[in-house]
């Protein structure tokens, strides 16, 4: 992490929801061991991408994405080393992303995912709209998008009121 204030901002950090979807995503009651394997994952707004190094240690094959993957790639340069099992091939691509302004050319190539994760990327209701269109045009109809950590009640009020027209919400 970057707590300097020097540069990387909101990127250089580890914020709950990245932990907790980590966790969530290597609970093995929940994801039987091999369940990520060589499966391809998306991750909107990974910062400094906790969650992508995670499922690639899982052996999903992720596109770790940002907005300004300038400002988070001095930190990304130091933990996507975490993802690579000795021997292997790396895992995770770093792409730059920016909500809304996508698809249908990505920039890791044709392929759409068969998960969407993101975890504590959102800080404002503005963002929701361009977030959830660029999830939807992600998405095959066998995606999943896991998501946890809006923050702010304006925000998690219009992505509970706009997430529904696009998704099956659980």
């Amino acid at each position: 992490e970057d707590w300097s204030g020097d540069g990387n901002g909101l990127a250089g950090m580890q914020w709950l929801g990245g932990v907790s979807l980590s966790r969530y995503f290597d609970d093995r009651d929940t994801f039987p061991w091999g369940h990520f394997q060589d499966r391809f994952v998306v991750e909107l707004g990974a910062g400094i991408g906790l969650t992508s190094i995670v499922l690639a240690r899982l052996g999903a094959r992720v596109a770790l994405t940002d907005m300004d993957v300038d400002k988070c790639q001095d930190t990304l340069a130091d933990n996507l080393p975490a993802s690579v099992v000795s021997g292997e091939a790396p895992r995770v691509g770093v792409h730059r992303l920016v909500w809304g302004e996508c698809g249908p050319e990505w920039p890791w190539g044709g392929e759409l995912p068969a998960l969407v994760v993101a975890g504590d990327c959102v800080y404002e209701a503005a963002c929701i709209p361009p977030l959830l269109r660029t999830m939807a045009s992600l998405c095959s109809p066998s995606t999943e998008v896991v998501m946890c950590g809006i923050v702010g009640d304006h925000a998690l009020a219009l992505f509970r009121a706009l997430a529904p027209r696009l998704f099956s919400v659980r």
